[in-house]
């Protein structure tokens, strides 16, 4: 088969549409895909809400407020804070009751 000077032409600007149409549908569906992408977008996450009265301890059926002493000895106490009950012991060091 032999090609002319004008057939060629005519192939060259027919690939060159064809190649054109191509690229127009592919762009028009990677826009579509990324403005409904942007539709579904997640939302930010933030820090828990802080509640509004602080947690009280309970204790012997008893409920205290957070800084309040449940009881208190020369260097025993059981005092209630925002994190729960805290001991001191006689050596005076403090740790968490569980």
């Amino acid at each position: 088969m032999h090609f002319t000077k004008e057939r060629l032409s005519f192939l060259a600007i027919f690939v060159y549409f064809q190649t054109m149409a191509f690229l127009s549908v592919a762009f028009s569906i990677i826009a579509i895909l990324l403005l409904t992408e942007q539709g579904h977008a997640r939302p930010a996450i933030s820090a828990p809400p802080t509640p509004s009265t602080p947690a009280e301890c309970e204790y012997d059926g008893k409920f205290f407020q957070p800084g309040e002493m449940v009881y208190e000895e020369e260097c025993s106490s059981l005092m209630c804070t925002e994190y729960g009950l805290l001991i001191s012991d006689k050596e005076c060091f403090f740790t968490p009751a569980h």
